[in-house]
């Protein structure tokens, strides 16, 4: 079963590009191979069944086939117009089972391929799977009828091959089902995530316009220090507030409240990466005192994922 649903997955990856003339001539191509095959079988071990004019129409018959898939612009006509191709597939099939009949070929069943045709189209489902068991039913049934046989029995011996075509049809119809419903589902999926994705993108736009409004620095950091984002005010912030030799890098002129310098090891940035707030602390340029703190926001796992803004300066963590 496995087997199957992974071959039917890939026929409908396989032809969902193409075009319907295309999708058509394909689903032919594998009945008129079988009968490419048999013609030679039986041209060689038993040149009595191919001298049957029986055999030689059916097999013109499937040529003709071929060609009116091949010619027909089906993209013009109905979906469900295409049926007729898998439909008018059971009387070559008869042809050549009615002329095979005094070998041990089971040449009717051929009739599978337009059934799996009609049960994997999708289209019109009642009227294909009626189709499956009819087709193969009125195949062996009507060379009975066309002979004059009143035997009831005969009619019901033939019955296996409708029978057999019928299961078939109805597994490959599942399995064709549940292959487009988990197409759709993905495509539902994929429908999503883009409409999410587009919409962070706009509160992303949003975000990046506030940031770069206000009058406040700004910074987010991942858990190495390294500066995530920031926007225009925090770099001026930065440039105004001047530099301090640390180890390993420099570190920004900032005061305590009482005016003393912060060492490396109390710098905003460094607690917040270690999980502490930094308590409010100041720089000063120009005219006056500018404040600012940090402060790393946990999430659901008690990763560091943020921080709140200070007046004029921001640290923030972040981890995955």
């Amino acid at each position: 079963m496995g087997l199957a649903q992974g071959w039917a997955r890939f026929v409908q990856m396989a032809v969902h590009g193409l075009s319907r003339r295309q999708q058509v001539l394909l689903s032919q191509v594998p009945l008129t191979a079988a009968m490419a095959l048999v013609a030679v079988v039986v041209v060689v071990w038993r040149p009595d069944v191919a001298a049957e004019p029986l055999f030689v129409w059916g097999l013109l018959g499937q040529a003709l086939l071929l060609a009116l898939a091949w010619a027909v612009p089906w993209s013009s006509l109905p979906p469900g117009a295409a049926l007729a191709v898998p439909l008018l597939d059971f009387v070559p099939i008869g042809l050549v089972r009615v002329a095979g009949l005094d070998t041990e070929m089971q040449l009717g069943a051929l009739a599978v391929v337009p059934v799996v045709w009609l049960a994997w189209s999708g289209l019109r489902p009642g009227f294909c799977m009626a189709a499956a068991f009819l087709g193969p039913l009125l195949m062996v049934w009507v060379p009975l009828a066309v002979v004059g046989s009143a035997d009831a029995g005969a009619y019901a011996q033939v019955l296996v091959l409708p029978a057999m075509m019928l299961a078939a049809g109805a597994v490959v119809h599942l399995l064709a089902a549940a292959t487009r419903d988990q197409r759709r589902s993905l495509e539902d999926a994929r429908a999503q995530l883009q409409e999410a994705l587009e919409a962070k993108a706009r509160e992303k736009r949003l975000l990046d316009t506030v940031l770069e409004t206000i009058p406040v620095g700004v910074q987010a950091l991942d858990v190495s220090g390294a500066t995530a984002v920031a926007n225009r005010q925090q770099y001026l912030n930065k440039a105004l507030a001047g530099r301090v030799p640390g180890v390993g890098q420099d570190w920004p002129r900032v005061f305590d409240m009482s005016g003393a310098p912060l060492p490396s090891e109390r710098q905003p940035v460094v607690r917040a990466v270690r999980g502490r707030p930094s308590p409010t602390f100041w720089c000063g340029w120009g005219r006056g005192r500018h404040s600012g703190s940090s402060r790393p926001r946990p999430g659901r796992s008690k990763a560091l994922t943020g921080a709140r803004t200070g007046r004029s300066w921001l640290s923030a963590t972040s981890r995955p």
